[in-house]
């Protein structure tokens, strides 16, 4: 592959898993467990909030390395500092009703279905190559 196509599908793939991580998390915090919160859900509630994030980390980490075809894991590194970001700018604030570590926790388990999603790319049979 040449690097100029290359440096274009790393681009590429970087933007639409960014965009599709913003719409998967927002279906997840926003839709599905909008009034899940550590303070007043039970454990049961909390833990499928945090897998569905996973999953939704982990459909983004399948669909950014099938598009750069499985040749590099730059679009994930960008998306987790992107996420790391965003939790110690964002997150931060004192607007949410979680405890900070919660917040971690959860964005860490997104970070970390990112990198499963991209791990089960490289084993996938009938993506690209």
């Amino acid at each position: 592959m040449k690097p100029k196509v290359r440096l274009i599908l790393t681009a590429l793939a970087t933007i639409i898993g960014a965009f599709s991580l913003l719409l998967f998390t927002t279906l997840v915090q926003d839709v599905f467990f909008k009034e899940i919160n550590y303070c007043v859900s039970n454990r049961a509630d909390i833990a499928f909030k945090t897998m569905a994030l996973m999953a939704a980390g982990g459909i983004v980490g399948f669909k950014a390395s099938l598009i750069v075809v499985r040749s590099n894991f730059w679009p994930h590194v960008l998306i987790s500092f992107g996420l790391l970001a965003q939790l110690f700018f964002i997150t931060g604030c004192p607007q949410s009703a979680n405890p900070f570590w919660f917040d971690v926790f959860q964005n860490f388990s997104l970070v970390a279905g990112l990198w499963v999603g991209s791990f089960a790319a490289l084993k996938f049979p009938l993506a690209p190559v």
